[in-house]
């Protein structure tokens, strides 16, 4: 239902970014914002997890990459960018919200 659009044009179901995301070992819940500069679609990815963002971070974009989708917005069309991957403590991207917004597309309508 709440499909993403990235890259060249290129459809992608949010448990399309849960399974990648979660795969992850340590990895409890995920925010990620997807912003527009220029033609790029631009991914800021936020974790929770007990890991060390170093030895964390490269897992999750190899993780990212095994989506057909998003490898191919990155690596042939470079129609994506993955601005930042950051790791904060569990519980805190849903801490005081009753259920927690995963995707947030903050890119133009229309664009």
């Amino acid at each position: 239902d709440d499909m993403l659009i990235l890259g060249p044009g290129t459809n992608v179901y949010p448990d399309e970014f849960d399974r990648a995301i979660f795969s992850v070992p340590g990895v409890s819940d995920y925010q990620m914002v997807v912003e527009k500069s220029g033609y790029k679609d631009m991914l800021d990815l936020t974790v929770e997890t007990d890991q060390q963002g170093d030895e964390v971070r490269p897992v999750l974009l190899g993780s990212l990459k095994t989506i057909g989708h998003v490898r191919m917005a990155l690596q042939e069309s470079h129609t994506l960018e993955i601005r930042s991957v950051r790791t904060v403590p569990r519980g805190t991207l849903s801490k005081g919200r009753p259920k927690s917004r995963r995707i947030i597309d903050r890119r133009p309508r229309g664009a």
